[in-house]
């Protein structure tokens, strides 16, 4: 009863009642809202016309000049780079970003450089014989014979015939 009493005595002074008051707060939080989502989003729209400039200019200069190989490279993963760059940006002011999303751009990014001739060692999991030249126990202490099967943890890669990183292996597990 008193509530009622309090909000007929601020509305006929002409003071917002508690109903009200309470709106009107809301309404501020709703509008402080949008103001940060309006912010966020302006960020977004220049990120990406920055990007689409980028990719403008990428795409003159392929035309423009045969690029090397180095040049190949960096064009093929720029985009993905600058979108992995964004989304550590937006994970910095708090965004939720998901590993399904970082992922897809590492593929991307991976792809790109095998295109232009990193070779892959062997695949996470896969059993491949032991060969000291392009693997290496994970385990110091281990040891392999050659050819005898070993199960890689860590890829390696390879470049024209040039071992540039040695898959990493481990014993095959029984069973």
């Amino acid at each position: 009863m008193q509530g009622r009493f309090e909000d007929l005595w601020r509305a006929l002074t002409g003071k917002p009642t508690r109903g009200e008051a309470a709106a009107l707060e809301e309404i501020a939080e709703l509008r402080s809202r949008v103001d940060r989502l309006t912010q966020e989003t302006r960020e977004l729209r220049e990120l990406t016309a920055i990007q689409r400039s980028r990719i403008d200019q990428l795409e003159a200069a392929r035309v423009a000049a045969p690029p090397d190989r180095l040049e190949a490279l960096f064009e093929s993963v720029a985009a993905h780079l600058s979108q992995l760059r964004l989304q550590g940006h937006l994970m910095e002011r708090g965004r939720e970003i998901t590993g399904r999303s970082v992922m897809a751009l590492a593929s991307h990014v991976i792809e790109a450089i095998e295109s232009l001739g990193l070779e892959p060692i062997g695949t996470p999991g896969e059993e491949i014989p032991f060969d000291p030249t392009t693997c290496r126990p994970i385990n110091a202490g281990a040891s392999f014979q050659p050819g005898q099967l070993a199960a890689v943890k860590f890829v390696g890669y390879r470049c024209k015939n040039n071992i540039v990183h040695k898959a990493l292996v481990d014993a095959v597990a029984d069973g």
